[in-house]
């Protein structure tokens, strides 16, 4: 299996239009390569079906059930959901894709970046630190 794609996550109904405007410029500068969308499950469904009709894979998940299966506390829970951040290592969940890009909701897209799927690597994660980290995480 050899498939790319681009992968963006949201955790609820709040950044479905920055989602549609990565797929617009992702179309603006004729990318090739398919673009998913981690939904948890505070996405209603009126928004995972817009962003399907845009042609956007979705891909549903429930964070709080993965969480649940790891035998995490309800208090824990709640402390990752309620950042928003967590759900987004469920890319890693996406079959469809071998290598993917994970494209957050708040980046432009300029130019056409699919020739970055050919690229000659030595390792399998390239990551940007978050500077908004503190020691709670």
């Amino acid at each position: 299996m050899n498939n790319n794609g681009y992968i963006t996550y949201i955790s609820n109904d709040r950044d479905i239009k920055a989602v549609l405007n990565l797929a617009y410029n992702l179309d603006k500068v004729n990318s090739t390569v398919p673009f998913y969308c981690i939904c948890m499950e505070d996405v209603t469904e009126k928004s995972a079906l817009t962003l399907s009709n845009r042609g956007i894979h979705v891909k549903k998940f429930n964070l709080r059930t993965k969480l649940e299966m790891m035998n995490m506390s309800a208090c824990h829970i709640d402390f990752l959901k309620s950042k928003h951040l967590f759900g987004k290592f469920l890319m890693f969940s996406i079959k469809e894709c071998s290598k993917f890009i994970y494209l957050d909701t708040d980046i432009l897209i300029l130019e056409n970046i699919d020739h970055l799927f050919s690229m000659e690597v030595k390792s399998n994660i390239f990551m940007v630190p978050d500077m908004q980290t503190d020691g709670n995480y």
